[in-house]
């Protein structure tokens, strides 16, 4: 009974490292189209983009459009 214990210890350990590599994997996917479209956001608005454009073209969310707008207060000051 101990060897199937094991055995059964080792599929999980492995699944759970798997799932661990993926939830990093998609985050990291997931920061770099954020950081893609903030970057995006302020070249467009420094080419002279009205605010209310780039949050449409860009689909923004209430977060990101809150990060933006403390980023175009940075460059005005």
């Amino acid at each position: 009974m101990k060897w199937f214990n094991r055995k059964l210890k080792n599929e999980w350990d492995a699944c759970a490292v798997a799932d661990t590599d993926n939830w990093r994997f998609e985050r990291g996917r997931a920061v770099g189209v954020i950081e893609g479209k903030f970057e995006s956001a302020l070249k467009m608005y420094n080419k002279g983009y009205a605010r209310e454009t780039i949050i449409d073209v860009l689909e923004l969310s209430d977060g990101q459009i809150a990060a933006f707008e403390e980023e175009i207060k940075k460059i005005n000051n």
